[in-house]
């Protein structure tokens, strides 16, 4: 997708979702070379920082998320806070409005989920608690 320029055809998780995409979304960008492609876990102990990327596709098929090892974890797109982009409950953890593959996206929030972490920060919306995340996810709801 990078290389192209646009995303591939991201699959609406809700009806606002449905029309957004198909009435106000531009899924095109600037084409870009990554400066680094994360395949497998990478440790960036050596950019001075204790955690690791993990590749988890699920969002969209070069999602990764990066965990940190004092319990901070950066999802982006695998989920998101509250409404309309993060505008309403920001910190109300979610299902996102699209993904490529929305069972391995879930997959992914569950082996996050085995892991310590307490704080969870996204592409939309604000940082989420590891209780919000429990609470949406965990139980089955989304």
């Amino acid at each position: 997708m990078a290389h192209a320029g646009h995303n591939d055809d991201l699959k609406p998780t809700g009806v606002t979702a449905f029309l957004f995409k198909h009435l106000i979304i531009d899924l095109h960008f600037r084409s870009f070379v990554p400066d680094i492609a994360v395949n497998d876990a990478l440790d960036l102990t050596p950019w001075d920082i204790r955690g690791q990327a993990i590749p988890m596709p699920g969002h969209t098929p070069g999602s990764l998320v990066v965990l940190f090892d004092d319990g901070r974890a950066f999802v982006g797109d695998m989920m998101a806070g509250g409404y309309v982009g993060g505008a309403l409950s920001s910190h109300r953890a979610g299902e996102h409005d699209f993904h490529a593959d929305r069972a391995r996206n879930l997959e992914n929030i569950k082996a996050v989920l085995k892991r310590p972490i307490k704080m969870f920060y996204l592409g939309h919306g604000g940082s989420v608690s590891r209780e919000s995340v429990d609470t949406a996810f965990a139980t089955g709801r989304k």
